[in-house]
């Protein structure tokens, strides 16, 4: 791992810790999209213009706003999901559907 990998890596856990931020990873595409179906049932809005639920899928990346809190899901190369928004969302979505959140991303290992 080159040393501007690893500087990012810090920053960016360093983001999560001072922003008091969770994250969830590795959800299945199919778990991730009906979370985000359910999240925009229960009153999150879509944070830019989407045509449709699934159009996540071929973005990859879709934010959900609800007041001051902003969920963030992705997908990463491998096909999994993410979310990540406030630790109390965050926290609120694993406990609902069985899914472990972390107070700071997992990095893969090269």
């Amino acid at each position: 791992m080159n040393l501007f990998s690893v500087i990012r890596q810090k920053l960016i856990e360093r983001k999560f810790k001072r922003q008091k931020l969770a994250i969830i990873q590795f959800i299945p595409v199919t778990q991730c999209t009906n979370i985000i179906a359910q999240c925009l049932e229960n009153g999150w809005e879509k944070g830019r213009i989407y045509v449709g639920t699934d159009s996540w899928r071929h973005d990859g990346n879709i934010t959900l706003s609800k007041g001051f809190s902003t969920l963030t899901f992705s997908r990463d190369i491998s096909g999994n999901g993410q979310v990540s928004g406030p630790e109390m969302a965050i926290h609120g979505l694993a406990d609902q559907y069985q899914l472990t959140a972390s107070a700071k991303p997992v990095w893969p290992v090269n």
